[in-house]
């Protein structure tokens, strides 16, 4: 299939001679022996469609009144039997019931100008309609998700939706298109997924998204089994060096669990970022009492193996020392939604300030000054220099500076000093060029 199959296949509306509504159906069968339409618009009788190359099928629907809004899906004959299937190519349908596809023709007016410019902070929030006490439409979470990533300087929302229509959960193509639109007006990006689909329907879903909702980046979910076949290793490549091309301020993030190499970089598969489940793995153990000794400062090791992306996991903001291990640490952010508390909130906020503003934490390098989880201190640079102490111990540390550095954490000033660590405690420092001892 080709990149830009969506702007062939699903329905499609022009006007005739005398007024009437013209309705194009095209739909993506290849195994079919027949397929008929059937629908609200014909009382759900079948109409056979036309064969063309490929595996398409072609249904051109005369109509004196307009059909958006109207339920159809298509009835598959094959080898195998019948089927009652919605369009692999729906630009809306419905979430429940008889699952049927939704009939949507109309364009959004847009006013983003295309596309935001490229972030180099990138700190995601990931909306997931799992933990949604109702189903808002998109319009809501445009203005409610919005006010909070300015809050909490997030530079990314990433949400979930089929491979071309929207979550119908949440509203139609115009009310996603919005969402789009309006974080966007407010300096906020948006991710979308790319869920487990066939190498097919890839990469024409990564360039409608791309193209029709105006998605700044795709998060590509597991794949790891795609990657066991040779032919798909070359087809996450080739697709990654098409993306950047057509979209050159994409965002492509793959997550991958089985340490296939290269899976960043322009000599690999070109992925921007790839997900650390390792880093996850050691802060999941740590904050269930299961962690290893050393395991936390043991993924340092291979914190620069990749260009990687952080996934606090859910349920881990209720440790400060963690949560300023997540964004001390090498690697852009990925935050899952989860409830806390307003003063561990508010901690959170500064930490995200902290790092949003600081090129030694967004892409610097990194430096061990004691190798050990109690304390663990290191110093990350580039340009800016910033000392990082986080204690992972029940015990408290003492530590002498010996010039001045101003905590990012309250603002104040410490002049040469012995300072005090409490258990779990954290300080973020920003120093000249100066010299920490135990």
């Amino acid at each position: 299939m080709g990149d830009r199959d969506y702007e062939y296949f699903g329905v499609r509306r022009t006007f005739g001679a005398g007024g009437e509504y013209i309705y194009v159906f095209r739909a993506f069968f290849p195994y079919a022996n027949f397929v008929e339409l059937t629908g609200d618009f014909n009382s759900w009788r079948g109409e056979g469609l036309s064969r063309l190359d490929g595996g398409a099928w072609e249904l051109i629907y005369k109509s004196d009144i307009p059909l958006d809004g109207m339920r159809y899906k298509y009835r598959v004959f094959s080898e195998d039997g019948v089927e009652l299937l919605s369009d692999p190519f729906e630009r809306y349908g419905e979430f429940d019931g008889e699952r049927a596809s939704i009939v949507h023709t109309e364009k959004y007016d847009w006013h983003d100008g295309g596309r935001k410019t490229e972030l180099s902070s990138i700190n995601i929030y990931c909306f997931e309609p799992q933990n949604t006490e109702r189903y808002e439409n998109y319009r809501e979470l445009a203005r409610k998700l919005g006010e909070y990533a300015r809050k909490m300087k997030i530079s990314h929302i990433m949400i979930k939706n089929p491979p071309f229509s929207p979550d119908p959960r949440f509203g139609n193509p115009d009310d996603l298109c919005f969402f789009t639109d309006y974080l966007h007006s407010i300096g906020v990006g948006v991710i979308m997924s790319i869920g487990g689909e066939m190498t097919d329907f890839l990469s024409t879903s990564a360039f409608f998204k791309l193209s029709e909702f105006h998605a700044d980046g795709l998060f590509f979910g597991d794949i790891s089994e795609l990657l066991k076949k040779t032919d798909n290793i070359d087809f996450f490549a080739e697709l990654n060096r098409k993306l950047h091309r057509h979209f050159p301020n994409v965002i492509t993030i793959a997550e991958e669990n089985t340490a296939f190499p290269g899976i960043t970089g322009k000599d690999g598969l070109g992925f921007d970022l790839k997900v650390n489940r390792a880093w996850e793995r050691a802060v999941l153990n740590y904050s269930e009492g299961g962690a290893k000794n050393g395991e936390l400062i043991f993924s340092f090791r291979y914190a620069f193996g990749e260009n990687y992306i952080l996934p606090l996991p859910r349920g881990e903001h209720k440790s400060a020392v963690v949560l300023a291990y997540f964004f001390t640490y090498p690697g852009k952010k990925m935050i899952f939604r989860t409830v806390i508390s307003e003063e561990l909130e508010n901690y959170m906020r500064k930490l995200s300030e902290i790092y949003a503003s600081s090129a030694a934490l967004i892409r610097g390098g990194f430096e061990w000054i004691n190798e050990s989880e109690s304390p663990m201190i290191f110093r990350r640079t580039d340009g800016d220099e910033i000392v990082c102490i986080l204690n992972f111990s029940g015990e408290k540390y003492t530590f002498y500076i010996d010039k001045n550095y101003r905590d990012l954490l309250n603002g104040e000033i410490l002049a040469p000093q012995r300072i005090d660590i409490p258990p779990f405690g954290v300080m973020i420092l920003s120093p000249e060029k100066n010299l920490l001892h135990c």
